[in-house]
């Protein structure tokens, strides 16, 4: 299950890179690498995680 977690991870930051480098290229501006800050804010889990911690509360 952690390697679908991972996956998403790479995906997110590869898509942000690409996006980021876009910017760049059209822009000519450096203010868009603080897009970089936003794959960072993002945390991903799995449906059975959110289980998990429904079972730890009623416990």
């Amino acid at each position: 299950m952690k390697t679908n977690i991972f996956f998403a991870y790479t995906v997110m930051w590869i898509a942000v890179s690409v996006a980021v480098i876009a910017g760049l290229i059209i822009t000519q501006n450096a203010n868009c690498l603080w897009a970089f800050l936003i794959p960072g804010l993002i945390k991903l889990k799995t449906s059975s995680e959110d289980n998990d911690d429904e079972e730890d509360d009623n416990e």
